[in-house]
Protein backbone atom coordinates (compact mmCIF):
# COMPACT_ATOMS: atom_id res chain seq x y z
CA UNK A 1 0.00 0.00 0.00
CA UNK A 2 1.25 3.60 -0.54
CA UNK A 3 0.00 7.15 -0.30
CA UNK A 4 0.99 10.10 -1.87
CA UNK A 5 -0.07 13.97 -1.01
CA UNK A 6 0.28 16.62 -3.84
CA UNK A 7 -0.13 20.24 -3.91
CA UNK A 8 -0.39 21.71 -7.37
CA UNK A 9 0.71 25.20 -8.55
CA UNK A 10 0.28 25.04 -12.55
CA UNK A 11 3.17 26.44 -14.47
CA UNK A 12 1.16 28.90 -16.73
CA UNK A 13 2.03 32.35 -18.47
CA UNK A 14 2.20 34.89 -16.59
CA UNK A 15 -0.20 37.41 -18.38
CA UNK A 16 -2.63 34.32 -18.11
CA UNK A 17 -2.27 33.15 -15.10
CA UNK A 18 -5.01 31.84 -12.97
CA UNK A 19 -3.57 31.07 -9.48
CA UNK A 20 -5.28 27.71 -9.24
CA UNK A 21 -4.08 25.82 -6.96
CA UNK A 22 -4.83 22.36 -6.24
CA UNK A 23 -4.56 19.79 -3.02
CA UNK A 24 -5.19 16.44 -2.85
CA UNK A 25 -3.69 12.67 -2.58
CA UNK A 26 -3.82 8.95 -3.76
CA UNK A 27 -3.93 6.00 -1.72
CA UNK A 28 -2.80 3.07 -3.69
CA UNK A 29 -3.25 -1.18 -2.69
CA UNK A 30 -0.57 -2.62 -4.73
CA UNK A 31 -1.38 -6.37 -5.56
CA UNK A 32 0.34 -9.30 -7.11
CA UNK A 33 1.37 -9.76 -11.11
CA UNK A 34 0.35 -5.79 -11.75
CA UNK A 35 -2.73 -5.43 -10.20
CA UNK A 36 -3.51 -2.15 -8.04
CA UNK A 37 -6.30 -0.32 -6.75
CA UNK A 38 -6.77 3.21 -5.91
CA UNK A 39 -7.97 6.44 -5.28
CA UNK A 40 -7.36 9.66 -5.87
CA UNK A 41 -9.49 13.03 -4.37
CA UNK A 42 -8.76 16.37 -4.94
CA UNK A 43 -10.26 20.22 -3.82
CA UNK A 44 -9.40 23.32 -5.75
CA UNK A 45 -8.87 25.97 -2.75
CA UNK A 46 -7.96 28.86 -4.96
CA UNK A 47 -8.60 29.67 -8.75
CA UNK A 48 -9.36 32.87 -10.70
CA UNK A 49 -10.31 30.86 -13.80
CA UNK A 50 -13.67 31.71 -15.25
CA UNK A 51 -16.46 29.00 -16.07
CA UNK A 52 -19.03 29.47 -18.91
CA UNK A 53 -22.00 28.55 -18.18
CA UNK A 54 -24.72 28.24 -20.85
CA UNK A 55 -27.54 30.71 -21.59
CA UNK A 56 -31.08 29.36 -20.25
CA UNK A 57 -31.93 26.89 -22.81
CA UNK A 58 -28.79 26.88 -24.89
CA UNK A 59 -30.36 30.37 -26.60
CA UNK A 60 -27.94 33.38 -26.13
CA UNK A 61 -25.12 34.39 -24.94
CA UNK A 62 -23.19 32.48 -22.20
CA UNK A 63 -22.68 33.77 -18.77
CA UNK A 64 -19.21 33.66 -17.88
CA UNK A 65 -18.82 33.08 -14.08
CA UNK A 66 -15.28 34.56 -12.48
CA UNK A 67 -13.37 32.53 -10.11
CA UNK A 68 -15.65 29.52 -10.57
CA UNK A 69 -13.09 26.53 -10.42
CA UNK A 70 -12.56 27.42 -6.70
CA UNK A 71 -14.30 25.00 -4.56
CA UNK A 72 -14.09 21.99 -7.17
CA UNK A 73 -13.76 18.57 -5.54
CA UNK A 74 -13.02 16.14 -7.42
CA UNK A 75 -12.48 12.34 -7.11
CA UNK A 76 -11.22 8.53 -9.10
CA UNK A 77 -11.69 5.78 -8.32
CA UNK A 78 -9.23 2.99 -10.48
CA UNK A 79 -7.81 -0.38 -10.44
CA UNK A 80 -6.43 -3.47 -12.99
CA UNK A 81 -6.90 -7.10 -12.45
CA UNK A 82 -5.40 -10.11 -13.83
CA UNK A 83 -8.66 -12.49 -14.21
CA UNK A 84 -6.54 -15.50 -16.19
CA UNK A 85 -3.00 -16.00 -16.97
CA UNK A 86 -2.28 -13.44 -20.12
CA UNK A 87 -5.55 -11.24 -18.99
CA UNK A 88 -5.79 -7.69 -17.72
CA UNK A 89 -9.00 -5.89 -17.28
CA UNK A 90 -8.64 -2.28 -16.14
CA UNK A 91 -11.00 0.66 -14.84
CA UNK A 92 -11.59 4.18 -14.02
CA UNK A 93 -14.18 6.21 -12.73
CA UNK A 94 -13.98 10.18 -11.93
CA UNK A 95 -16.65 12.13 -10.75
CA UNK A 96 -15.99 16.13 -10.11
CA UNK A 97 -18.61 18.92 -8.71
CA UNK A 98 -18.51 22.08 -7.26
CA UNK A 99 -21.38 23.10 -5.07
CA UNK A 100 -20.81 26.92 -5.60
CA UNK A 101 -21.93 26.99 -9.40
CA UNK A 102 -23.97 23.72 -9.17
CA UNK A 103 -21.75 21.58 -11.41
CA UNK A 104 -20.96 18.30 -11.63
CA UNK A 105 -19.60 15.95 -13.82
CA UNK A 106 -18.30 12.07 -14.32
CA UNK A 107 -16.60 9.84 -16.44
CA UNK A 108 -15.37 6.14 -16.57
CA UNK A 109 -13.28 4.07 -19.01
CA UNK A 110 -13.07 -0.21 -19.18
CA UNK A 111 -9.43 -0.92 -20.60
CA UNK A 112 -9.25 -5.17 -21.54
CA UNK A 113 -6.35 -6.80 -23.17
Amino acid sequence: MSATAFYLDANELKRSDSGTRIVGGDIRYHGESETYAGLTFGYVPQSSAPYPKAAPDGIGVPAILPGARDGLTFVNLYGRANPFDNVFVAGDFAYEWNDAIDMQAYAFRVQAG
